[in-house]
């Protein structure tokens, strides 16, 4: 009876292990949150983590770091790439990125809600299906909070949070309001 209970647990144990294998990032935590220029980049997508893996995104145009980050003191534009691998092998490429675009006041941290009609934006693009998304052209709900922006250092850090809807094939800022993600939990430390 001893060997048959302790199969069954094998079988069990095996079971479960196996089950985390089929969706890896439920489990991959977050980046602490941190204001040390540690480049950190990540964040909830419908309730799974979404980490930069800090490698270089290599696509068949070009190769580029998996997290890279811009700001510009005299426009007050912070930008930030994220990229990870969904996907590398000999047969098949599937990366996702996601870039923020934030139009700050010069120099100040703060809370900027990214609005309709401005040069602010979310997105998240898949790469090879092209699907892209980012806040909504009728209700934009994307939140960017810069809880540290040194011009000495270049650190900029922070934590952002929203809804992403998909891109109409063919529109510049259009969005189906049927097809949606939501990003929580987003949290940022890069040195520009």
């Amino acid at each position: 009876m001893s060997k048959l209970y302790s199969v069954s647990i094998l079988c069990l144990i095996s079971f479960l292990f196996a089950c985390k294998k089929e969706d890896p990032e439920i489990n991959v935590p977050l980046p602490e949150k941190s204001q040390e220029g540690l480049n950190t980049f990540g964040f909830h997508l419908n309730k799974k983590s979404w980490v930069s893996d800090g490698k270089r995104v290599c696509l068949p145009w070009s190769c580029h770091e998996a997290l890279f980050a811009s700001y510009n003191a005299a426009t007050g534009q912070l930008g930030i790439v994220s990229a990870r691998y969904l996907k590398n092998d000999s047969a098949t490429l599937k990366v996702e990125q996601f870039a923020l675009t934030v139009v700050t006041d010069a120099g100040k941290t703060g809370i900027y809600s990214l609005k309709k009609g401005d040069l602010s934006y979310g997105s998240l693009y898949r790469i090879p299906d092209n699907t892209g998304y980012r806040q909504s052209h009728v209700d934009p709900d994307f939140t960017v909070i810069i809880t540290k922006l040194d011009t000495v250092q270049k650190i900029v850090s922070g934590e952002f949070y929203g809804k992403l809807f998909r891109k109409m094939e063919y529109s510049l800022n259009g969005t189906y309001l049927n097809d949606s993600l939501v990003v929580s939990d987003g949290r940022f430390d890069v040195k520009y």
